[in-house]
């Protein structure tokens, strides 16, 4: 089953999502195919949406997941997301996405978060234009990096 997104694109209703969380030193270290291994169990199994983010530290293993599956990467709906909200990140930190995933495109690429927090992670930072940002998804979208485009 797929739901119909405002641009004409569908998104599978059921997906992987592939962060790990935190443990007791912050968010967990991604250790060899632990990513990897279930992405591919699970696109053998009939998943067919994936979620990763570059915040994850696992865009590799995602990427190197399905490949592994053996499924068609035309068959598989891969989100990934914007890890900072400067428009002047969106196209550099998409292709680094496409890099780590060994991927020409993704389905869907969000701002992660409609919050912004300082680079110092000392407050929030309210001098972010999220329309330029927005405008900057647009631009990835019109180069084909990504299909669709959203906020998280």
């Amino acid at each position: 089953f797929r739901i119909p997104l405002n641009d004409g694109n569908a998104i599978p209703a059921l997906g992987l999502g592939t962060f790990l969380g935190f443990d007791e030193n912050g968010q967990k270290p991604v250790e060899a195919h632990e990513v990897e291994y279930p992405v591919t169990w699970a696109l053998q199994a009939g998943y067919r949406m994936l979620d990763t983010a570059a915040a994850y530290k696992n865009e590799d293993q995602v990427g190197a997941g399905v490949r592994a599956s053996g499924v068609p990467r035309e068959n598989v709906f891969v989100v990934t997301k914007l890890p900072s909200h400067e428009a002047r990140d969106v196209l550099s930190s998409l292709r680094h996405s496409l890099s780590r995933l060994n991927m020409t495109y993704v389905d869907l690429y969000l701002i992660h978060s409609t919050v912004t927090f300082k680079p110092d992670h000392s407050g929030f930072d309210f001098d972010i234009d999220y329309v330029d940002t927005w405008k900057a998804m647009e631009e990835a979208k019109k180069l084909g990096l990504a299909k669709s485009i959203g906020i998280s």
